[in-house]
């Protein structure tokens, strides 16, 4: 009785241990984009299989982001008759620094984890298509060029790191947009804000009159709030909860954008 008992411990055991690598191989790893000087996934899968590709797009303008605005951005790995795909993805600027603020949008498979002082936005666990979407909210005026790099994985889902996994890679820049009324202070007139300075509550106006989505970003373009409103015309925002400083009220709704800086006492 004792071996049986034994024996049953050794193989739950081992059975638990087969779950947890299994497991562990599906979370994603952080700074393998193989840009600015990291790796790729290619350590553990293999290298690109012919047929296969990683994209990144966005609603970014072609004549750059404004800084403070928030962009919706896909990225895309494909291969034929694959169903489990993993992502990895940093945005950086010229210092090699990670740069704006990434925000998860696909909280069942992909997540944010800072490593090495850069913020990847990763898959928390495979998807079953290759369709990776999240925001991403562009960093202050006179940041310069922000180069996205990301690696995918088209996974055999076998639940072993081998050869039959491909990975790819790629980079895309995004430069801003300096000119004309492009910046965050150039189209301030579209919104106004009173009183500024306020402590409690801010009345904002602007000129997009539907429902729109309404954030509140900080210095560094951080977000720091986020609601809807149903008419953008004229509304109330509690920032009691704020800490003194300045921050930018960004009103995006009917296909424009709006944003007006105000002072947190």
């Amino acid at each position: 009785m004792k071996k049986i008992i034994l024996s049953f411990v050794a193989i739950a055991t081992g059975v638990a241990l087969m779950a947890s690598q299994i497991q562990a191989s599906s979370n994603g790893r952080s700074n393998l984009t193989g840009g600015a000087g990291q790796s790729t996934c290619s350590n553990c899968h293999g290298s690109a299989g012919a047929g296969g590709s990683v994209a990144l797009t966005s609603d970014i303008p072609a004549g750059g982001y404004t800084p403070g605005t928030t962009y919706h951005m896909t990225a895309t790995v494909t291969y034929s008759g694959r169903s489990c795909f993993g992502i990895d993805l940093i945005a950086l600027n010229s210092s090699n620094a990670s740069t704006g603020t990434i925000t998860v949008t696909d909280a069942s498979y992909t997540k944010t984890v800072t490593s090495a002082s850069k913020v990847n936005l990763e898959q928390k666990t495979p998807k079953p298509t290759g369709t990776f979407t999240f925001d991403w909210t562009a960093p202050v005026a006179g940041t310069g060029n922000v180069t996205f790099y990301f690696a995918g994985l088209a996974a055999n889902n076998n639940g072993t790191d081998d050869g039959g996994d491909y990975t790819y890679t790629g980079n895309k820049l995004y430069a801003e947009n300096v000119g004309g009324s492009s910046g965050i202070e150039a189209i301030q007139a579209t919104a106004s804000v009173f009183p500024n300075p306020a402590s409690a509550q801010l009345t904002v106006k602007s000129n997009i009159q539907s429902t729109a989505v309404i954030s509140v970003l900080d210095m560094n373009g951080r977000l720091m709030q986020q609601t809807s409103v149903a008419n953008a015309a004229q509304f109330d925002l509690n920032i009691a909860d704020l800490n003194a400083g300045v921050y930018f009220v960004q009103v995006q709704g009917a296909g424009k954008t709006a944003n007006v800086r105000f002072v947190k006492n």
